[in-house]
Protein backbone atom coordinates (compact mmCIF):
# COMPACT_ATOMS: atom_id res chain seq x y z
CA UNK A 1 0.00 0.00 0.00
CA UNK A 2 1.39 3.38 -0.78
CA UNK A 3 2.17 5.76 1.41
CA UNK A 4 3.02 9.24 0.70
CA UNK A 5 3.92 10.63 3.95
CA UNK A 6 6.26 7.62 4.77
CA UNK A 7 7.74 7.79 1.25
CA UNK A 8 8.71 11.88 2.11
CA UNK A 9 10.14 10.66 5.52
CA UNK A 10 11.95 7.60 3.97
CA UNK A 11 13.56 9.54 1.00
CA UNK A 12 14.65 12.50 3.02
CA UNK A 13 16.39 10.37 5.31
CA UNK A 14 18.17 8.68 2.86
CA UNK A 15 19.18 12.17 1.47
CA UNK A 16 17.39 11.09 -2.05
CA UNK A 17 15.46 14.29 -3.45
CA UNK A 18 18.77 15.94 -4.96
CA UNK A 19 19.50 12.97 -6.58
CA UNK A 20 15.36 13.07 -7.75
CA UNK A 21 16.33 16.90 -8.57
CA UNK A 22 19.22 15.84 -10.90
CA UNK A 23 17.56 12.60 -12.62
CA UNK A 24 15.48 12.78 -15.93
CA UNK A 25 12.27 11.37 -14.45
CA UNK A 26 13.26 12.36 -11.19
CA UNK A 27 11.46 9.41 -8.69
CA UNK A 28 10.43 7.49 -11.71
CA UNK A 29 13.70 6.72 -12.70
CA UNK A 30 13.81 3.03 -13.77
CA UNK A 31 16.19 1.40 -11.54
CA UNK A 32 16.89 -1.93 -12.74
CA UNK A 33 18.68 -4.91 -11.12
CA UNK A 34 22.47 -3.84 -9.84
CA UNK A 35 21.65 -0.46 -10.56
CA UNK A 36 25.15 0.17 -12.93
CA UNK A 37 23.70 3.64 -13.99
CA UNK A 38 24.07 4.39 -9.85
CA UNK A 39 26.80 5.70 -8.32
CA UNK A 40 27.74 3.19 -5.08
CA UNK A 41 26.42 5.88 -3.15
CA UNK A 42 23.11 6.00 -4.74
CA UNK A 43 22.44 2.39 -4.75
CA UNK A 44 23.18 2.39 -0.82
CA UNK A 45 20.90 4.83 -0.34
CA UNK A 46 18.27 3.65 -2.89
CA UNK A 47 18.73 -0.03 -0.89
CA UNK A 48 19.01 1.60 2.64
CA UNK A 49 15.20 3.53 1.68
CA UNK A 50 13.59 0.37 0.23
CA UNK A 51 14.07 -1.19 3.38
CA UNK A 52 12.93 1.56 5.70
CA UNK A 53 9.92 2.19 3.70
CA UNK A 54 8.87 -1.30 4.94
CA UNK A 55 9.41 -0.57 8.41
CA UNK A 56 6.67 -2.12 9.50
CA UNK A 57 6.84 -5.08 8.06
CA UNK A 58 10.40 -5.54 10.15
CA UNK A 59 11.15 -6.86 13.42
CA UNK A 60 14.91 -6.03 12.99
CA UNK A 61 17.03 -3.71 10.54
CA UNK A 62 20.31 -5.51 9.77
CA UNK A 63 22.54 -2.51 8.57
CA UNK A 64 25.57 -3.99 6.89
CA UNK A 65 28.37 -1.44 6.56
CA UNK A 66 25.61 1.01 4.87
CA UNK A 67 27.97 4.22 5.46
CA UNK A 68 31.05 2.72 3.69
CA UNK A 69 30.19 4.44 0.25
CA UNK A 70 28.64 7.41 1.86
CA UNK A 71 29.77 10.80 1.27
CA UNK A 72 30.74 11.87 5.21
CA UNK A 73 28.52 14.61 5.44
CA UNK A 74 25.65 12.45 3.51
CA UNK A 75 26.33 9.44 5.77
CA UNK A 76 26.14 11.52 9.01
CA UNK A 77 22.80 13.44 7.71
CA UNK A 78 21.67 9.86 7.35
CA UNK A 79 22.95 8.47 10.80
CA UNK A 80 21.19 11.42 12.64
CA UNK A 81 18.40 10.64 10.89
CA UNK A 82 18.17 6.96 11.63
CA UNK A 83 19.77 7.33 14.76
CA UNK A 84 19.58 10.75 16.53
CA UNK A 85 17.38 11.29 19.71
CA UNK A 86 14.23 11.27 17.42
CA UNK A 87 15.68 9.13 14.85
CA UNK A 88 13.69 6.46 12.49
CA UNK A 89 15.30 3.88 14.31
CA UNK A 90 15.50 5.43 17.29
CA UNK A 91 11.56 4.26 18.53
CA UNK A 92 10.42 1.83 20.93
CA UNK A 93 9.23 -0.45 18.17
CA UNK A 94 12.89 -0.41 16.21
CA UNK A 95 15.36 -2.92 16.56
CA UNK A 96 18.35 -2.51 14.52
CA UNK A 97 21.87 -4.25 14.49
CA UNK A 98 24.66 -1.94 12.76
CA UNK A 99 28.50 -3.34 11.87
CA UNK A 100 30.33 0.02 11.16
CA UNK A 101 34.13 0.79 11.14
CA UNK A 102 35.34 2.67 14.13
CA UNK A 103 36.11 5.67 12.64
CA UNK A 104 33.06 6.72 11.09
CA UNK A 105 31.44 5.70 14.41
CA UNK A 106 33.31 8.34 16.13
CA UNK A 107 32.76 11.12 13.41
CA UNK A 108 29.36 10.29 13.63
CA UNK A 109 29.46 10.71 17.48
CA UNK A 110 31.81 13.18 17.91
CA UNK A 111 30.88 16.84 19.16
CA UNK A 112 30.96 18.37 15.70
CA UNK A 113 28.22 16.29 14.43
CA UNK A 114 25.48 17.98 15.51
CA UNK A 115 22.86 16.03 17.36
CA UNK A 116 24.31 12.96 17.37
CA UNK A 117 22.73 9.83 18.82
CA UNK A 118 20.47 9.20 21.90
CA UNK A 119 23.17 6.71 23.83
CA UNK A 120 20.77 5.69 26.30
CA UNK A 121 19.54 2.39 24.22
CA UNK A 122 22.58 2.05 22.28
CA UNK A 123 24.93 -0.97 23.41
CA UNK A 124 27.94 -1.82 21.37
CA UNK A 125 28.96 -5.75 20.54
CA UNK A 126 32.76 -5.75 19.67
CA UNK A 127 33.92 -8.81 18.07
CA UNK A 128 37.46 -9.12 17.35
CA UNK A 129 39.12 -12.00 16.19
CA UNK A 130 39.17 -13.86 19.28
CA UNK A 131 35.62 -13.57 20.06
CA UNK A 132 34.24 -11.05 21.90
CA UNK A 133 36.20 -7.44 22.58
CA UNK A 134 33.51 -5.61 24.65
CA UNK A 135 29.48 -5.75 25.49
CA UNK A 136 27.85 -3.00 27.16
CA UNK A 137 26.97 0.46 26.85
CA UNK A 138 27.68 2.88 24.04
CA UNK A 139 29.17 5.45 26.49
CA UNK A 140 31.19 2.40 28.26
CA UNK A 141 32.34 1.51 24.61
CA UNK A 142 33.45 5.55 24.36
CA UNK A 143 35.56 5.90 27.16
CA UNK A 144 37.27 2.60 26.65
CA UNK A 145 38.29 3.83 23.40
CA UNK A 146 39.37 7.13 24.44
CA UNK A 147 41.53 5.92 26.45
CA UNK A 148 43.37 2.76 24.35
CA UNK A 149 46.76 3.87 23.64
CA UNK A 150 47.21 4.02 19.62
CA UNK A 151 49.41 1.08 19.55
CA UNK A 152 46.16 -1.42 19.86
CA UNK A 153 44.07 -2.10 17.06
CA UNK A 154 40.51 -1.72 17.34
CA UNK A 155 38.23 -2.76 14.31
CA UNK A 156 34.40 -2.65 13.66
CA UNK A 157 32.08 -2.15 16.27
CA UNK A 158 28.36 -3.46 15.55
CA UNK A 159 26.01 -0.89 17.23
CA UNK A 160 22.77 -2.43 18.51
CA UNK A 161 20.31 0.05 19.57
CA UNK A 162 18.32 -2.06 22.12
CA UNK A 163 14.54 -1.22 22.71
CA UNK A 164 13.21 -4.23 24.14
CA UNK A 165 13.88 -6.83 27.03
CA UNK A 166 14.11 -9.67 24.26
CA UNK A 167 17.00 -8.30 22.66
CA UNK A 168 18.73 -7.36 25.63
CA UNK A 169 19.22 -10.98 27.23
CA UNK A 170 19.62 -12.29 23.69
CA UNK A 171 22.90 -9.99 23.32
CA UNK A 172 23.85 -10.87 27.11
CA UNK A 173 23.95 -14.23 26.53
CA UNK A 174 26.33 -13.56 23.76
CA UNK A 175 28.70 -11.93 26.16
Amino acid sequence: VWGEELYKIVTDICQLQPDFESWKDGDLRLIDEGAPSLSGGQRTRVALARCLYYWNEASLFLLDDIFLNLDPNVGLKIFQRLFGPFGFLNQNHSKAILSIDLASLLYYLSPQAKGGVCHSNVFVLHLNNHGIFFFGPLNNYLSLIRHKNSTTSIHSPILIPITSSTCMTTCTQLS
